[in-house]
């Protein structure tokens, strides 16, 4: 299974678009701070996992 970020006991493989599962909003500033920082090799773990990559707006 491809991990992109782990932080506590969440982890994931892309941005979430809600927060349904009820993170707490401390976390949540937490993983964003990570996944902005670590940016540039979340991208080249995706391009090596699918191959391309797409953004949306």
């Amino acid at each position: 299974m491809l991990q992109l970020f782990k932080i506590g006991s969440y982890s994931g493989k892309a941005l979430l678009c809600n927060n349904k599962s009820h993170i707490p909003q401390k976390i949540l500033k937490k993983m964003l701070r990570f996944i902005e920082a670590n940016s540039s090799v979340i991208i080249e773990k995706w391009v090596e996992q699918f191959n391309e990559i797409r953004y949306f707006c």
